[in-house]
């Protein structure tokens, strides 16, 4: 398992150890295949709530468009956003193409999300232009590998994945500030509340 390996040179996968990191752990008392145990069950776990969550908003807002593109976000973070289904497109190269159709489409949706939330409207207007940009991504994605944001986003190992970096960090304070105008500027105390309760639900001390 790529976990449960040293990683040599410069090609590490995500979550795998190094030299160094094999080292500490070693003389903490804990093996290589424990440590991958852990990562393991802390990304079903997190791939479990990701799933649980989105069930029960399909099971309870099944009528409502808004929630069922969050619950599809939920879902799809759930399931590739993890280093195991990286070490599975490391193994089994026919996942590859799966594993890069569902992340174009989580971030596709994640945004759509941002520019939507809360009532399903672009507010302000000019996000609708920057949704059609998220609107054609996928297909751009498919095309051009290279456009696809590595899965650890903390790491990237090439100049295009900073470029791509840049620009989901670019969109995201976009959504993040429309967000804020909406809040204060277009928002019913209703929707605040929404807007709200969300913050609270994905803060640290939630």
């Amino acid at each position: 398992m790529q976990l449960s390996t040293v990683a040599l040179g410069t090609g590490i996968g995500v979550g795998q150890l190094t030299l160094a990191d094999a080292g500490a752990l070693i003389q903490l008392g804990i093996s290589s295949s424990s440590y991958a145990a852990f990562i393991v069950t802390l990304e079903v776990i997190a791939a479990l709530v990701c799933v649980g969550v989105a069930a029960v908003i399909v099971w309870h807002k099944s009528d409502d468009g808004m929630a069922l593109l969050i619950a599809l976000t939920l879902l799809l973070l759930g399931v590739v956003s993890t280093p195991p289904v990286s070490a599975l497109v490391a193994i089994q190269p026919l996942w590859v193409w799966p594993a890069r159709v569902m992340r174009v489409l989580f971030f596709e949706c994640f945004y759509l999300s941002l520019y939507l939330f809360p009532n399903g409207r672009f507010i302000p207007p000019w996000t609708r232009w920057l949704a059609g940009i998220w609107g054609v991504y996928p297909l751009v994605g498919l095309l051009f590998p290279v456009l696809i944001p590595p899965i650890d986003l903390l790491t990237a190992a090439t100049r295009a994945d900073i470029l791509v970096n840049i620009w989901l960090l670019g969109s995201l304070g976009i959504a993040i500030s429309a967000q804020i105008y909406r809040y204060h500027r277009a928002s019913t105390p209703l929707q605040r509340q929404q807007t709200s309760g969300s913050c609270s639900a994905f803060s640290p001390s939630s």
